[in-house]
């Protein structure tokens, strides 16, 4: 008789492309999951793992592409809102498309992403698993006004989801970066990584994959009992 094969359960991860994003890709496959990165970028193809171009600051086009994954794979029990865009315009070079800009991509889609996910989670009386990825600049404040506050507004969103779907067996938690070695990292000057780094315990930055470890555990069951929490990953800011 030929074994049958048992269906990986469905993970979402925006931002999945490349950085952290793949790197959180990358964990989740090998808990055994499978995953389907939404960016706005091409996604390079592996086992276990499907690319879906999106532009997430549209919402309709976010949601079309949940639903596709939905119809091609089925429920979704994890969703990692990643995706983000590092601002560099300082206090008086901010602009209020720049700050709009920000906002519809590091925050409004961690609401409307969960909101679609859990109503699909409710519906089949399913529990699941939302991580956001959030900043140090979201705990202790930014030069970038745009970026610090958005990444603020993800770990306030993260509280009140948190609060709002725990009686529905959906966890929700954040993981807070400090400076991590990407290409988001890159397009900061040098003077403000070595600032950056300055401030961190362990005097390095980390690499996409300790991140990447820290969400895949509050996705999956070995954190059954942890929701509303937010992990500062960040070598230790004193």
């Amino acid at each position: 008789m030929t074994a049958v094969k048992e269906r990986r359960p469905v993970a979402v991860v925006t931002g999945g492309a490349k950085g952290i994003g793949a790197a959180i890709c990358d964990a989740l496959i090998a808990d055994g999951y499978w995953v389907a990165a939404v960016d706005i970028a091409t996604t390079a193809k592996q086992d276990h793992l499907e690319g879906y171009v999106a532009d997430i600051s549209d919402l309709a086009a976010l949601i079309a592409t949940l639903e596709k994954i939905e119809a091609e794979h089925g429920l979704v029990r994890v969703l990692v809102n990643n995706a983000g865009i590092l601002s560099s315009k300082t206090l008086f070079e901010l602009t209020p498309e720049t700050f709009d800009r920000t906002v519809a991509i590091n925050l409004r889609p961690v609401i409307f992403a969960s909101q679609h996910v859990a109503r699909r989670l409710i519906a089949e009386d399913r529990p699941g698993s939302i991580v956001n990825v959030a900043s140090s600049a979201g705990r202790f404040g930014s030069i970038w006004p745009d970026y610090g506050t958005s990444k603020a507004g993800v770990i306030g969103a993260t509280l009140s989801l948190a609060k709002a779907l725990a009686d529905k067996q959906i966890r929700v938690n954040a993981v807070a970066p400090g400076q991590v070695v990407t290409d988001m990292n890159a397009e900061m000057s040098p003077e403000q990584r070595a600032i950056n780094s300055a401030r961190i315990g362990m005097k390095r930055p980390a690499d996409p994959s300790e991140i990447a470890d820290v969400v895949a555990f509050l996705a999956g069951d070995r954190a059954s009992f942890v929701t509303g929490s937010v992990v500062d990953a960040n070598g230790g800011r004193f």
